[in-house]
């Protein structure tokens, strides 16, 4: 009974979930197309492909980061805040013990946000200077073999390709940091658990 209960919760929770994401994303997609409508209409703008980066990559990508932050902090609050209650009704040192750890997780992965923001902002900046690169270079090409600067524009987007990947392996990087962080305070919540020194393991 408790896992159909927990089913029928679970498909409730996305399909509301949906609800929040969904109108988010429409969102960023209008404030792009508005955006790139903006920049192309104004006096002396230039072609720029940027926009379709964003439109059909980035998007979706805040769109998914989103969604998923949503149903992370949630499960996490709820079971969090569920335990520390639990273990506030059986002995109140035990979840201050289990308690002071887990904010300290909280605390540095708090402090890594903004590198974590950093790193994931220069890679969609990455990103669209690629998207742009290659479209310049698709567009003209007839021009690039006339010159013959084939080999300079293949080195222009091969250096952008080079600082695309650059940026995706330093952003994930990232969420081994933060599981890092993750892992030492679930340590420090088992230690103080199952110290032989408190007697709180069951030997039996």
């Amino acid at each position: 009974m408790a896992v159909l209960l927990g089913a029928a919760a679970t498909g409730r929770v996305y399909r509301s979930l949906g609800d929040v994401v969904e109108p988010f994303r429409d969102e960023l997609a209008r404030l792009v197309v508005h955006g790139a409508l903006h920049d192309a209409t104004r006096a002396g703008a230039h072609p720029d492909s940027a926009p379709v980066a964003r439109l059909t990559h980035h998007v979706e990508i805040v769109r998914d980061t989103f969604g998923g932050l949503v149903m992370v902090v949630r499960g996490f609050l709820f079971t969090a805040g569920a335990a520390l209650l639990g273990l506030l009704a059986l002995d109140a040192t035990v979840a201050a013990l289990v308690a002071a750890p887990l904010l300290a997780g909280l605390v540095v992965f708090t402090a890594a946000l903004p590198s974590m923001l950093a790193h994931q902002r220069t890679q969609v900046r990455a990103g669209e200077a690629l998207g742009r690169s290659a479209a310049t270079a698709l567009t003209g090409h007839r021009d690039v073999l006339a010159c013959g600067a084939e080999e300079r524009t293949v080195a222009e987007v091969d250096r952008r390709v080079g600082d695309h990947a650059d940026a995706e392996r330093t952003l994930a990087r990232c969420p081994r940091c933060a599981a890092s962080a993750s892992a030492w305070a679930a340590g420090c919540r088992w230690w103080s658990c199952c110290s032989p020194r408190r007697g709180w393991c069951d030997a039996g």
